[in-house]
């Protein structure tokens, strides 16, 4: 059982599959999408009786970008440091909540991140936060955290 402020931040949080705490802010997001670790690759064959192919790891393609959607944020944290082009130090972290969302199955730790683009909502009295339609983040590395 819940009360007070506590109660609010848990009917506030309730309804989201994933926490993200983006440089230290934490938000609450219902969809994610670009988490991918990869790797490009070059083919090189074998000279001579060319029984064998080689593969060498090349420097990666692209950029790698983080998409999270219909999230809200707490008046309290400090979401006017999310603005696009902000170098992110803290990073990010994407926790994946379980079937009752009260405990996370796995969490991944994002480096080298900056913000793209942001989207927020209408703001709206009754919703007691700021909803972001889209926050948009470029990172260079990814790892699942223990």
């Amino acid at each position: 059982e819940v009360s007070g402020v506590a109660e609010d931040r848990y009917l506030l949080y309730k309804n989201f599959n994933f926490k993200v705490e983006v440089n230290g802010v934490l938000l609450s997001f219902s969809r994610v999408s670009g988490l991918e670790r990869n790797a490009s690759m070059e083919t090189v064959r074998e000279g001579g009786f060319n029984f064998h192919t080689h593969y060498l790891h090349n420097a990666q393609d692209g950029e790698r970008v983080l998409t999270l959607e219909y999230g809200m944020a707490d008046f309290n944290e400090n979401v006017s440091q999310l603005t696009p082009g902000r170098f992110l130090p803290k990073g990010v972290t994407v926790m994946v909540l379980g079937d009752d969302r009260s405990k996370i199955r796995v969490t991944y730790g994002l480096d080298g991140c900056y913000i793209r683009r942001i989207n927020f909502g209408d703001l709206d009295a009754e919703s007691g936060g700021l909803v972001v339609n889209q926050l948009e983040i470029v990172y260079s590395s990814i790892a699942e955290l223990k």
